[in-house]
C-alpha cells in the first residue's frame, strides 16, 4: 500500500496537479491517503490525487495518534498545535511545550505558554490558563486537587481546573504551610 501511495504521490507531483506554483522538494508516505510533502522548508499533506488538505505551513508534523489519537502535533515558527484527521487546525500553535495527555491528569495535556503552565483538554480547549510557574501531579498533596505555584506562592486547583485556594501561601523549611493540612 506504501509504494502504492508513493507511486500514485510521485505521478500527481510530476504531473502538476499539486495545488501551488511551486513543486514539493519532498514527499513521504505518513498517513493512509495523504502524502506528507516539503515545500520551501514546510511540510504539508496532499491526498492521492494531489488535493492539498494541509497547506505547506509547518516547520515539522509529527505522527498521528503520538500524543493523542486521530491528532497530529506540529510546530510553526517554533510554536506548537494540532491538526485533526481531517487536517483541521484544533489547537493553534501558540504553545511553547505540550506534554502528553494524561500524565497529570487523565484526558488534559500540561501546556506551556510563555515560560508559564497551564491545560488543554481532549477537545483542545484550555482548561487552566497558562498562568502558573510550576504545576504539580494530581492528588499528590490532596485528593483531586492540584498543588500550583505562582510567583513564588503556591495554592491548588482542583480536577475541574478552578483555582480551589489562591497562590497566597509558601513555604517554609521546606514545608508547606496550608493551615487547613496542618
Amino acid at each position: 500500500m506504501k509504494n502504492i501511495l508513493k507511486i500514485m504521490a510521485l505521478s500527481v507531483l510530476a504531473c502538476g496537479v499539486f495545488e501551488s506554483n511551486a513543486q514539493p522538494q519532498e514527499y513521504g508516505v505518513f498517513r493512509e491517503n495523504w502524502a506528507l510533502v516539503k515545500q520551501e522548508g514546510m511540510y504539508g499533506f496532499i491526498d492521492i490525487n494531489g488535493k492539498v488538505v494541509v497547506p505547506c505551513q509547518y516547520d515539522r508534523i509529527y505522527e498521528f495518534g503520538a500524543i493523542r489519537e486521530n491528532w497530529a502535533l506540529v510546530k510553526q515558527e517554533g510554536m506548537y498545535g494540532f491538526i485533526d484527521n481531517e487536517g483541521k487546525e484544533v489547537v493553534p500553535c501558540q504553545y511553547d511545550k505540550i506534554f502528553a495527555f494524561g500524565v497529570f491528569k487523565e484526558n488534559w495535556a500540561l501546556v506551556k505558554q510563555e515560560g508559564m503552565y497551564g491545560f488543554i483538554d481532549m477537545s483542545g480547549k484550555e482548561v487552566v490558563p497558562c498562568q502558573y510557574d510550576q504545576i504539580f501531579a494530581f492528588g499528590a498533596i490532596r485528593e483531586n486537587w492540584a498543588l500550583v505555584k505562582q510567583e513564588g506562592m503556591y495554592g491548588f486547583i482542583d480536577n475541574e481546573g478552578k483555582e480551589v485556594v489562591p497562590c497566597q501561601y509558601d513555604k517554609k523549611n521546606g514545608k508547606f504551610r496550608f493551615p487547613f493540612l496542618n
